[in-house]
């Protein structure tokens, strides 16, 4: 910069006293007039002027300024980042500010997802939230405004700092486009958007210190914890995990390349991450199957919640068809005889063509399990559920207080009709 224009900025501006003087009146309306009982006066600004900027304010101009800033507060609100009001007080206006640039319900949201975030630990929470506070709301409705939010429900359950500073550094490494090196614990607990070369998994899975490298590109939260969404450039392939998954052990310096938006192109048959993520947790990616399920529909508002939770995580209405089902009970009549009585149970059978992992998802990460029977492929049962009836069972021997439960496995027999066509194979 040459000195001319270097003297300019050093110089004092045109009209610099009244910009300061309307600067020193908007800060004393925000941090101190900010209800009726707290009104200003133009001598309350006049000194306050004087203590802490050094600076004389004539009292017109203090008047001037107030009502200046009323107008623009009543004609072009958007301007003000509070608002301004006045009340009559023997033959003279006093100011204050009743609302800043937040309305009370937005702060509570705004301080309440704060509170929720599962990136933050309770001390940075409370920190970001206080310094929110003293900014968008006034000294008078700060107390209204932490019990509104005390009574909303919040995320219990916090990040440790280890976690914590494992995410941090990864979305530091994403905002300026650096490459990270890291090791993958699990590779089955990985998405790839292409699969990676077979040397290249081959090593990985057998060897704990294999090490890749890439650019942290975004994390993604389809549940309650958010995943990494990683680059490996050296083969043109994205992949989706979680933080538990992976440890960074190094963040290499490419700052040549913070300049310019990467564009992270992909080999297969998605040429960018969006499109593959997107079908990813739709289940479209990869190699899908055909899964069928039956629900119960006996209690039709649980249904009714089951269909609104089925459109809401696969975009698309449940499409189902009712079978009737023999429900055995058995009842003691008048004369105290035991009975046995039939009930009929209407079930909806559905399909989802979807992917193993974005069924997952589904069906045991949102507790699915528990409410709808996978009809085939039969083995989708033995695969989810038997270690689960195991787990309960040695919960229940720890810490029931009726019962022992022990579980026991056979291989089950094959049907009369699939013996006699492994015999006729077996003839041929």
């Amino acid at each position: 910069m040459d000195e001319e224009k270097l003297k300019r900025f050093n110089e004092e501006q045109p009209n610099s006293t009244p910009r300061m003087e309307m600067l020193i009146v908007m800060e004393y309306l925000k941090e101190y007039a900010y209800d009726k009982e707290h009104a200003t006066t133009q001598a309350e600004i006049i000194k306050f002027a004087n203590e802490k900027y050094n600076t004389n304010i004539r009292r017109d101009r203090v008047g001037q300024i107030l009502i200046h800033l009323e107008q623009i507060s009543n004609d072009m609100p958007e301007l003000l980042p509070f608002t301004i009001k006045s009340i009559d007080y023997n033959k003279i206006k006093k100011y204050y500010v009743p609302q800043r640039m937040f309305k009370e319900s937005d702060i509570v949201d705004i301080v309440s997802s704060l509170d929720s975030n599962d990136y933050l630990v309770k001390s940075k929470a409370n920190l970001l939230a206080n310094k929110f506070l003293d900014v968008a709301a006034n000294k008078a409705i700060h107390d209204r405004i932490i019990k509104k939010i005390q009574k909303r429900g919040h995320k219990t359950v916090k990040v440790d700092d280890e976690s914590l500073s494992k995410r941090q550094l990864f979305l530091d490494a994403a905002d300026n486009q650096t490459r990270i090196v890291f090791k993958i614990k699990s590779l089955r607990r990985t998405s790839f958007s292409s699969p990676l070369p077979d040397d290249v998994r081959k090593e990985a899975r057998i060897n704990p210190d294999y090490t890749f490298w890439g650019f942290a590109v975004k994390t993604v939260q389809p549940a309650e914890e958010p995943k990494p969404v990683i680059y490996l450039d050296q083969y043109q392939i994205a992949l989706i995990t979680s933080f538990d998954n992976i440890d960074i052990t190094d963040i290499e310096s490419l700052s040549h390349w913070n300049e310019e938006a990467l564009s992270y192109p992909l080999v297969g048959e998605y040429t960018n991450i969006e499109d593959w993520i997107k079908d990813h947790y739709k289940g479209l990616d990869g190699r899908t199957i055909d899964i069928t399920l039956k629900v119960t529909t006996n209690d039709a508002t649980w249904f009714n919640k089951f269909k609104a939770s089925f459109k809401k995580h696969w975009k698309r209405e449940l499409e189902y068809h009712i079978v009737d089902r023999e429900v055995p009970f058995m009842i003691r009549n008048k004369e105290g005889q035991v009975e046995r009585k039939v009930e009929i149970a209407h079930d909806a059978v559905f399909t989802v063509t979807t992917n193993k992992e974005a069924f997952e998802h589904w069906y045991i990460d949102e507790g699915n399990f528990d409410r709808a029977v996978v009809l085939s492929p039969k083995w989708m049962n033995d695969y989810y559920l038997a270690e689960r009836v195991r787990r309960y069972a040695r919960r229940l021997n720890k810490y029931g207080e009726g019962f022992l439960y022990q579980v026991n496995r056979k291989v089950r027999e094959k049907p009369e009709e699939n013996k006699e066509n492994d015999s006729k194979t077996q003839t041929n």
